[in-house]
């Protein structure tokens, strides 16, 4: 997360990323601890297609701007967000 913050860039933009790579490792954790205390294995595409849900949600809920369309998202074209 440091060198998210610490790269140049627009702080929107930055926000952005960061948001993905806490839903990324979220994610990891939670797919993680199925595996470990569940026994679910969990396919590594399907793993990347909750990052995304997770991701997208979190950025409709808690952003102020408008959230790009969720087509634009699966293909991560968020420049209308910035």
């Amino acid at each position: 997360m440091e060198a998210i913050s610490q790269n140049p860039g627009a702080r929107k933009w930055k926000k952005l990323v960061n948001l993905v790579a806490q839903a990324t490792v979220w994610r990891i954790w939670k797919t993680r601890n199925a595996k470990i205390f569940e026994g679910k294995n969990t396919s590594i595409q399907a793993t990347v297609k909750l990052i995304k849900e997770d991701s997208y949600t979190w950025a409709m809920h808690r952003s102020n701007s408008t959230v790009t369309s969720w087509e634009k998202w699966l293909s991560f074209d968020v420049s209308s967000m910035l």
